[in-house]
């Protein structure tokens, strides 16, 4: 009997180290719909991770409606088409576990503003308020979309997509924001 459990410790031990083993060789994908990730590490897989993040932004800004975006910017926080951008984003978030945030801003005359958000804290940037420490890359009229980072801002270190949002104007550029928290 004795014998018996040892064994069978030995043999829980053994499988425990075979899985264990087995699941750190298994392909890791951003996309993928597995439990939510809040966190990933930083590798040597860096620019991999901006990447994705930069197919998410282009993504998501192509489904955008930029004239309901910039109705948002125009009408304010408790409009209809800031409660329509609001629930797309939500949306988009909800799809990709390993988005910590989604947001839009503009870019006018060298000023990042922030105008539809998920951040719901305390801490979070409020409608219309300046991005003061956006990464060096949204210095300049974002033209297409790219993947920054990492970088750390007010809120965490993140590696990041943008993506300029279609409005139909040349008076400001809106822009759809993806980050993705890494350590």
């Amino acid at each position: 009997m004795r014998r018996t459990a040892i064994s069978l410790i030995l043999l829980v031990i053994f499988l425990t180290i075979f899985i264990v083993g087995w699941a750190q060789q298994q392909p890791k994908t951003l996309l993928s719909s597995a439990a939510p990730m809040t966190t990933l590490i930083i590798g040597s897989d860096n620019q991999s991770l901006k990447n994705e993040a930069t197919k998410l932004a282009a993504k998501f800004a192509e489904k955008i409606d930029g004239k309901t975006l910039l109705a948002a910017k125009k009408e304010g926080r408790n409009s209809t088409a800031f409660a329509t951008m609001r629930s797309q984003l939500q949306e988009f978030k909800a799809d990709n576990t390993e988005i910590a945030f989604v947001y839009t801003f503009e870019q006018l005359n060298g000023t990042n503003r922030f105008v539809v958000t998920l951040y719901d804290n305390p801490d979070s940037p409020k409608f219309m308020q300046v991005y003061d420490d956006a990464p060096i890359e949204l210095k300049l009229p974002l033209k297409e979309p790219i993947g920054v980072g990492p970088y750390t801002d007010h809120w965490g270190t993140f590696v990041s997509g943008f993506a300029p949002v279609n409005t139909g104007s040349n008076e400001t550029i809106m822009v759809l924001g993806v980050d993705i928290r890494v350590q």
